[in-house]
Parts: C-alpha cells; structure tokens; sequence
C-alpha cells in the first residue's frame, strides 16, 4: 500500500529456492486507480465573522470502481487540518460544515476519497471565503413617555452582503451586544 509507482509499468513475481531465484518473472501490468471528485462547492451561510457553516458539495469521481466514501477536513494546509463531521458513504455528493464552526486558522476545504485499503494522498480543494453580514448603525428614539416602557421606530444600516440575510431578528437584552437572547 501507498508505495509510489514512479516509471515502473508492472508487478513482477520471482520464485526461489534455497539454491537461486528463478530467472522468468510472472509479471502484471500495472493499472493505477485514480479517484478524485471535481467541482467542490460551499457557500457560507453562518453570517458570524470567523465562523461557516452550509452544506460542501462535489462531483464524484469518473472512476468510482475502488470508492467506498468520502471525508471532508477545514485546513490551512495538508499538514494542519482538522475532520469535520462523519466520513460520507460512497453514493454520497455533499457533507455539512454545521453553522458556528470555529474558522481560524483554516482558509480551505479538503474533499479526499477513500478506499477499503487508505484515503486518497491529494484531495481536492477550495478556498474558504467567510460570509460576514451584520447590521450597523442600530438607532431607536424612544417616543414613549413612561419611563419603563419602550416605543418607537428601529432602523439600522443593512448588511453590504445580502445574498444569505433571509430576515432580521429584534430582542430586547439585558447586557451588551454580543450576547445571545
């Protein structure tokens, strides 16, 4: 397993004795499998800053014959990576990153194959690009009169990324921005 092939085409068998090594091979040619899926795609729809989270999708291989599935790792390089989720069976084409994974130190998606013997060396890649959409400049002027009570008009400056906003969500709180409700 994982011995590199360089310029060797066949697989040759000696037999031997306890006198010599015979001196006609049985020999086999060589057919290399290679299987990596195509077009990885992810769009990031955790609008936290240093935060993703969306389904990852691709292509399966042309040559699926050896693929028994597929894992999904966050990366900054081959080296330093990180599994995300469970390993996807084969007949599969997509994982989820689930929404408020921790991005730093990672800049990239790996989609590796693998078989019954290793997961494949070289994955296929894709640059991480964070989607960070959050309102700016929240203003309220309260109109009413009564001292516990709130009313009047809130209005902010929307997201300069819009495509994955669906709606806004207004609480009342009792500590600083930052807080969950």
């Amino acid at each position: 397993s994982e011995s590199p092939l360089a310029a060797r085409d066949f697989v040759v068998v000696y037999t031997a004795s306890s006198l010599v090594e015979q001196t006609t091979p049985a020999a086999l040619f060589i057919s290399d499998t290679s299987s990596s899926v195509t077009g990885v795609r992810f769009t990031d729809v955790d609008l936290e800053f240093d935060e993703v989270g969306g389904d990852v999708f691709w292509q399966p291989p042309n040559e699926t014959s050896q693929v028994t599935g597929y894992s999904l790792y966050l990366s900054s390089d081959q080296a330093n990576r990180s599994l995300v989720g469970v390993p996807a069976v084969f007949g599969s084409n997509t994982l989820p990153i689930f929404a408020e994974t921790q991005l730093s130190p990672f800049t990239t998606i790996l989609v590796y194959t693998f078989s019954s013997l290793v997961e494949q060396t070289t994955p296929m890649s894709l640059h991480i690009s964070d989607t960070i959409s959050s309102v700016t400049d929240v203003l309220l002027v309260d109109k009413d009169l009564d001292a516990t009570d709130l009313g009047g008009i809130i209005s902010w400056t929307e997201p300069a990324e819009m495509a994955q906003v669906r709606y806004y969500a207004i609480y009342l709180h009792g500590s600083m921005v930052g807080a969950n409700p």
